[in-house]
This record gives structure tokens, C-alpha cells and sequence, in this order.
């Protein structure tokens, strides 16, 4: 059988098969992936990410998208109760091409080429699509629990710059942090005492920077450090009462900024 291994002709081949996909194994649904598609893909965002052109937007992002997370949520059976059990569906993708897809998003997310920060260039960074091709993967325990401790760390390296450091839209930012809640919940191994601190400290670092003004965004980050301190019991941490303090002062300042009208003596 020969398969095409451009981008749409892949996505129509995806397509066409979606209810037979087992049509190729995982070593050779692996092998198209690895060896072809994420390459293709590289290639595309680093050519095209300078240019004012819908191209790479229409033509990759979304097919891309497409490509994978039908592979990735074919092993989810029609019954939730048997969803993510060993045996359920057969899983078209290698354990260790999980690390070459998550490598890959962190990428699209990092790489910024000679673009300025504007929307406009921003965009071409695949960030949309990989954050939703991640938390496609999040979501089947099969393909989480392959998320190693230095995989986790990068990703929450990598989501808290983009939140902090950078000056995000805040549909770039939203996306951003839709992947955080999930990333907390599925990452499968217990937290060590450097990533309690870590993920602490992000969440402070969130609330003290000038970027934590998007609504979106902070139901994102409040919804993970609620996930978080039901995972770890730290209810009745002192910490807790430092980032309470902390987002309460925040939340604060922006309603003095935003409402200072009302509060002007008159």
C-alpha cells in the first residue's frame, strides 16, 4: 500500500480510514510521524513563519491537528468506563514517539524565528494546534503516563514563560493555560519536593506579573492550583495562605486599576 506522506494527503488518507485506522500498525503510524510529518511540519514553521500569508495557519496547523489527534483518541473506546484501560483499543502510537510529538509542541511554542512579538507573527508559532494535540494526549492515561519528570518540568518551563515573561495575546495566553489543569491531573508520578516549589512558584510569579489580567487565564491558573492542592493535600498549608494573600492583592489591584473612576472622592 503507498501512502502519501504530504500533509493533506495524509489528513484525506486519516480521513478516509478513520474507522480502520489499525490498516497500519503502530510502528508504521510511528514511523509516518516521526520520519515524516513532524519534520515537514518544522520545516513549514521555520519557512513561513516571516511572511504575512494564511498558508501555514490553513495549510499545516489544522491538517496536522487533525492527523493526530485522530490517532491519538482512536484507542478511546465508545464505553468511558473502559476508556484508558490496557486493552481497550489497540494504540496507533508508540510509547516513544510520545516523546518526539511532546519535543515537538514545546518547539512550535518556543520557536519565534526572526518575528517580532505581534499577534501577527506570533500566530505562525503553531500554538493552538499543539496545545490542543497535547491535551488530546493528556487525556488517554496511556499516552500521559509516558510524560516523564524532566518532560513535566520542561512543559511547565515552557507554559509559565509564555504566561509571564512574554506578552501574550490573550487568546495566545488562553490556550496557554487550558493545557495546565490537565498537564497537573494526568502527570502520573508522584511530585518531588523541586516541583512543588517550582509549581508554586508559578502560580506566584503569575499573579505578581503585569499579564495576569485575562479572565480566561486566571480560571485556567485558579482551576490548577485547585487541582494541584487536591493531589498534594495542601489545604491546610501556610503556603496556601501566601498565594491566597497574594491572588487576593492581585485581583485587587486590577479592579483599582480598572474601576478607578468609581473610586475617585467626589
Amino acid at each position: 500500500m503507498t501512502i502519501y506522506v504530504g500533509i493533506t494527503e495524509l489528513r484525506d488518507f486519516v480521513s478516509s480510514n478513520r474507522n480502520n485506522l489499525t490498516i497500519l500498525d503502530d510502528k508504521q503510524w510511528s514511523a509516518i510521524i516521526k520520519q515524516h510529518l513532524l519534520p515537514c511540519i518544522e520545516t513549514e514553521i521555520k519557512a513561513k513563519s516571516n511572511k504575512k500569508t494564511n498558508t501555514l495557519k490553513n495549510d499545516v496547523a489544522l491538517p496536522t491537528k487533525q492527523i493526530l489527534l485522530t490517532l491519538i483518541e482512536f484507542s478511546l473506546s465508545d464505553d468511558p468506563e473502559v476508556d484508558n484501560a490496557d486493552n481497550a483499543r489497540p494504540y496507533l502510537i508508540q510509547a516513544k514517539t510520545i516523546k518526539e510529538i511532546v519535543q515537538f509542541i514545546l518547539s512550535n511554542l518556543n520557536y519565534d524565528g526572526e518575528s517580532t512579538n505581534d499577534d501577527s507573527d506570533r500566530r505562525y508559532t503553531f500554538g493552538s494546534a499543539s496545545c490542543d494535540i497535547l491535551k488530546g494526549m493528556l487525556r488517554i492515561r496511556k499516552y500521559s503516563s509516558k510524560i516523564t519528570s524532566d518532560l513535566f518540568d520542561e512543559l511547565l518551563q515552557t507554559f509559565g514563560d509564555l504566561l509571564i515573561a512574554c506578552s501574550s495575546s490573550q487568546t495566545d495566553a488562553a490556550h496557554y493555560a487550558s493545557c495546565l489543569p490537565l498537564l497537573v491531573q494526568e502527570y502520573s508520578r508522584e511530585f518531588s519536593k523541586d516541583q512543588i516549589e517550582k509549581i508554586l512558584a508559578l502560580f506566584e510569579a503569575y499573579f505578581k506579573s503585569k499579564n495576569n489580567n485575562y479572565e480566561k487565564v486566571q480560571l485556567h491558573i485558579i482551576e490548577t492550583l485547585n487541582t494541584f492542592c487536591e493531589k498534594q493535600a495542601l489545604n491546610k498549608s501556610v503556603v496556601l495562605r501566601k498565594l491566597a494573600n497574594i491572588i487576593c492583592s492581585s485581583l485587587l489591584d486590577i479592579y483599582l486599576q480598572t474601576n478607578s473612576e468609581h473610586l475617585k472622592v467626589r
